[in-house]
């Protein structure tokens, strides 16, 4: 068992190297944010269509006396006050979760906008890192040209 432990540390320490690229977790996010919100509709439009539709069997269960499974909770509702029973109508309608998905697209989007933009912001500093190394090696050159006809005259000057 040792010797296995050595091996997979010796593995790990000398033959695997890391890589040259670092990971950039900016690119994936995006990718990931989507993913997410497409896994989750395409999970819930089946759960809501079961729950919602499907009729429960009528041989066993806890729902076996009702016509769907979402029928106990429309009777618990209808014994709540009525402006209780109204917001949570307008919460389980189609004008509640429509607004709700575009909310949720559209901070989708911003995010992956607000993604983008650091991004391009990150190429153009790096950029400008760049130039300003290239700029003050160019100055290095002309300062250093500038002393060394300056030395060879003040030696012309005096010999």
């Amino acid at each position: 068992m040792y010797e296995l432990c050595f091996f997979f540390k010796f593995a790990v320490m000398v033959i695997y190297e890391p890589s040259q690229i670092p990971y950039k977790a900016s690119r994936s996010n995006a990718f990931f944010m989507i993913a997410l919100m497409l896994s989750f509709v395409l999970c819930i439009i089946p759960l809501g269509y079961s729950i919602a539709e499907v009729s429960p069997s009528y041989s066993c269960g806890p729902f076996r006396i009702y016509s769907t499974m979402w029928s106990p909770v429309k009777e618990m509702v209808r014994s709540w006050p009525t402006t209780l029973q109204r917001i949570i109508d307008f919460m389980t309608s189609a004008g509640f979760a429509v607004p709700c998905f575009m909310i949720l697209c559209l901070t989708l989007y911003y995010y992956l906008a607000q993604s983008s933009a650091y991004q391009h912001m990150a190429r153009v500093l790096k950029d400008q890192l760049i130039d300003a190394g290239r700029d003050k090696q160019f100055l290095l050159f002309r300062l250093s040209d500038v002393a060394s006809k300056q030395e060879s005259l003040t030696t012309i000057k005096h010999p």
